[in-house]
């Protein structure tokens, strides 16, 4: 179905009745982790309030055919970046369309003073990393994006040869939120950001401020049941977590998964690892997603543990211009 350009509106994104009609379109648009209304709203809510970001819909007065998010890169340490999130309508889907979305993408971009611009793209969109390309974007980094089919997969072998360690404790956020109440989120926020630190990025990476961070972490769409972690003593040596999609919770997608430099070589991570997947299991996922850049040591071991790539995340980048 054609769009008529001519008409084309761009509306903010701001109140929960526009979350619901942006919901419409990047849920037509992107391969995995659809989302909630509700949910998105409540991201926004979390901006950092020093933040640079805009959410618009473009509406060509008989649907909208668009939703684009503008973002300062506030996780990098290089300034001047914004990321650039596109979804379309699949059928309404154009160079015209896209160059006139990018277009207001970047004028809002500088508009802010912003140098540079990020977009990542998967690789089953031909069509939108074509016309990347043809507007100077550059390919960058590529993350293999890989699922294990839980259901059909058989832990238990792995679970009896890689077991949880017996001197270090297992726990859940939940559990740490009860055992020190008063600063339970600064805990895992050091931890998270010195993990951070070894994860391969497109720009350099900046730790999160603590109220970010907490944001995420007290969201109602956080589960804390499901982000464990290895203990010794009080200190947090080795992490990782999974979320159930709110729109399909047969599918999750993993999050960070990181140990402490002084207690590698131990295996920490493949049986913490190997534990959150019994546990994702256990509460009905069929699928579990997660996404790894190319030269990163965690993919291989989730390639060992059963996952398999189905396609690649491409970050592209250009100066605003």
């Amino acid at each position: 179905m054609s769009t008529n350009l001519v008409h084309l509106v761009e509306e903010p994104v701001t109140a929960l009745a526009d979350f619901e009609r942006a919901a419409l379109v990047r849920n037509a648009w992107v391969l995995i982790d659809p989302q909630l209304p509700k949910e998105m709203y409540t991201y926004m809510t979390e901006d950092p309030k020093d933040a640079n970001i805009i959410r618009f819909l473009l509406n060509d007065s008989e649907r909208d055919v668009a939703y684009l998010s503008v973002v300062q890169c506030f996780w990098s340490a290089e300034p001047g970046v914004y990321q650039v999130n596109m979804n379309f309508l699949p059928d309404a889907f154009s160079p015209e369309l896209f160059a006139e979305a990018l277009g207001r993408a970047l004028r809002h971009i500088r508009g802010f003073g912003g140098t540079k611009v990020s977009v990542w793209s998967f690789s089953p969109k031909a069509e939108l990393i074509q016309e990347l390309t043809r507007h100077g974007f550059e390919a960058g980094q590529k993350n293999p994006v890989s699922g294990c089919m839980l259901q059909e997969f058989d832990l238990e072998p792995w679970s009896a040869q890689y077991p949880l360690p017996s001197d270090l404790r297992l726990v859940t956020a939940a559990q740490l939120r009860d055992e020190f109440p008063n600063d339970w989120t600064r805990r895992l926020h050091d931890f998270e950001n010195i993990g951070m630190q070894d994860v391969p990025l497109p720009q350099p990476f900046q730790p999160l401020a603590h109220e970010v961070f907490e944001a995420g972490l007290l969201s109602p769409f956080t589960n804390l049941e499901t982000v464990f972690y290895l203990a010794d003593g009080e200190q947090l040596v080795c992490g990782t977590a999974f979320g159930q999609n709110k729109v399909d919770p047969t599918e999750a997608f993993t999050f960070l998964t990181t140990t402490l430099r002084s207690y590698r070589r131990r295996g920490l991570a493949r049986s913490l690892k190997i534990h959150a997947m019994q546990q994702a299991k256990s509460r009905g996922v069929r699928r579990l997603i997660t996404d790894n850049e190319e030269s990163n040591p965690m993919l291989q071991l989730n390639l060992a543990l059963g996952f398999r790539v189905f396609m690649d995340a491409v970050n592209f980048s250009r100066s605003v211009g």
